[in-house]
């Protein structure tokens, strides 16, 4: 995965937003843009290329952009932009449609059509996420794609919460993935991105087969993380909740080279072995982190730990109680 960060050290006020003009002009997708203060503008961008996907989080304050017909015929790089703000407020001109997204929703634009943008601060500077994909990466006609321009998408529940919590998760932790997981993540992403499309455009038929089985198999995983303290989860749980035979969701996890039942109990392990690690949860039993993650039977649970890390999970903490007790006194 290839990461850029601009920042504006370098320069301030109306030297930095020259900068970022000129960065507009030259992209891909040409912009003008525009601010209501250029003498106190300040921003900074993180770019993540994720195979054909690109990633941008930015910091910044009120800023607007237009894309017009002059601009699409010097270059277009025929691009949806999904932008999802974080603080402040989004607005999209597009299509004969407006929109104002608030966070928590997602809002598509075109790069082929003219549009025009900007975003609203509300207390401090607007950060803002945006997704680039290349049109022909999305495995949906243009039409049911465009049928959704400039109109919100809610991200807390579904597709939308799924893609705006990998969208979270991969900017805090970008620094762990190297050069080669950014293809792999940006299947992710674009598959990510067709389910949200194809939810709201309510034409499942738009989506190939094979990213339907890749969704089907996110979905699935999901499901997995969110149920992973009831005892009774497991491939025939699974299963029955995505309407599908077990059978069937063993071909999906034998797929990416997973078995179901392994990957739940690797899931579970995972989150009880973090729990062992937090000081601020050193005085609970250890049991209590077995029951909190689905595990029914303490031995059962110290024999999985100790096959999976090497050791017994209360010989695990109290290493690291000692470590944490030396390095703090």
């Amino acid at each position: 995965m290839i990461a850029r960060e601009f920042r504006g050290e370098a320069h301030t006020g109306p030297e930095l937003f020259a900068c970022w003009q000129e960065l507009a002009r030259s992209s891909p997708t040409p912009t003008e843009i525009r601010t209501e203060d250029p003498d106190g503008f300040d921003a900074r961008v993180k770019l993540l290329q994720l195979g054909e996907t690109q990633v941008s989080y930015a910091h910044c304050g009120s800023l607007w952009s237009a894309r017009t017909e002059r601009l699409i015929r010097d270059r277009d790089a025929e691009l949806y932009k999904l932008s999802l703000p974080l603080q402040g407020h989004s607005v999209l001109v597009q299509s004969g449609r407006t929109a104002v997204a608030a966070p928590g929703q997602f809002v598509l634009a075109s790069s082929s059509l003219p549009y025009e943008g900007g975003n609203t601060m509300a207390q401090g500077p607007s950060r803002i996420v945006q997704i680039r994909v290349p049109r022909g990466q999305l495995p949906l006609p243009a039409r049911t794609v465009d049928r959704m321009l400039a109109t919100p998408l809610p991200a807390k529940a579904g597709f939308g919460h799924l893609l705006h919590r990998f969208l979270t998760t991969l900017e805090t932790d970008s620094g762990q993935y190297g050069p080669n997981d950014g293809v792999r993540l940006g299947m992710v992403l674009l598959d990510l991105c067709a389910g949200l499309l194809t939810h709201f455009a309510e034409d499942e038929r738009a989506l190939s087969p094979e990213a339907h089985r890749r969704q089907l198999f996110l979905r699935t995983q999901d499901f997995v993380r969110r149920n992973l303290g009831e005892p009774d989860l497991s491939p025939e749980t699974v299963a029955a909740a995505h309407h599908i035979s077990v059978r069937h969701l063993y071909r999906l996890f034998a797929e990416h080279d997973l078995a179901v039942g392994s990957w739940i109990r690797h899931q579970r392990l995972e989150h009880c072995r973090r729990d062992l690690e937090d000081p601020g949860q050193y005085h609970l039993p250890v049991q209590v982190f077995a029951a909190r993650w689905g595990f029914s039977h303490p031995a059962a649970f110290s024999r999985a730990f100790r096959t999976a890390y090497g050791t017994a999970p209360r010989e695990y903490r109290e290493r690291l109680r000692a470590h944490y007790i030396r390095i703090t006194a």
